[in-house]
């Protein structure tokens, strides 16, 4: 991975965890112009370290040394997955039926207000965009059938971290809460469930239709 293919990284990353909306709004919101912003992600101007001391100043968890070198981390602490807390009082969550979250991937208002089945307030729950009730006992013991899972789209797949639980819809074989890890075959998923009596599999990524963060539960005795 060069240089520039791990500041892209960055900047895919700071857009994900909601800095910024866009590439447009961060070069915004670093001092940059449009036009200056897209000659230095596309290569055509030598990527300094004033436009790299400027984008980590967005993010002080990010490695220069790894930017730069590639050694090392990403992130200087590990915790890549934690968001500095904003505090959302009135934030509503919905709880969809877990088979509708294939209409949230890049699709305009597919879902519906009729398909939202309740709304949850939960102060903690700062990334969630929407929840679902996990369906069978693949996930046992992490998550029983019946749990609240509270999840956040993702859309760029050079973010999925390995290892961690997403829910994924497959456009044949529907919702399924797993586990992600890097395949053996090209431009697949390795997925698997915590309850071993579930064996791993494969699914290739362009049968995905939506694949979505899982970060955080509400547990029902």
């Amino acid at each position: 991975m060069s240089e520039l293919e791990r500041i892209k990284k960055v900047v895919n990353y700071l857009i994900y965890m909601e800095f910024a909306s866009n590439e447009t709004d961060l070069a915004n919101k670093l001092g940059y112009k449009k036009s200056s912003f897209s000659q230095i992600m596309n290569g055509k101007v030598p990527v300094s370290d004033k436009f790299i001391d400027n984008l980590l100043k967005s993010n002080l968890n990010i490695n220069k040394v790894w930017i730069k070198t590639g050694k090392g981390s990403m992130f200087l602490d590990q915790q890549e997955d934690k968001k500095p807390e904003i505090l959302l009082p009135n934030k509503i969550i919905p709880l969809y039926d877990i088979e509708a979250v294939a209409g949230l991937y890049n699709t305009p208002v597919s879902i519906m207000e009729d398909d939202i089945m309740a709304k949850y307030i939960v102060p903690d729950f700062t990334m969630a965009e929407f929840m679902v009730r996990v369906k069978g006992s693949s996930m046992y013991p992490k998550y029983n059938s019946g749990d609240i899972i509270a999840c956040k789209m993702i859309k760029d797949i050079s973010l999925i971290q390995w290892g961690k639980v997403y829910l994924i819809h497959h456009f044949e074989q529907g919702a399924m809460v797993k586990r992600l890890f890097s395949s053996e075959k090209e431009a697949h998923f390795s997925c698997h469930s915590d309850n071993t009596k579930y064996p791993p599999f494969d699914v290739k990524i362009n049968d995905l239709t939506n694949i979505a963060l899982v970060v955080g539960v509400i547990r029902l005795e």
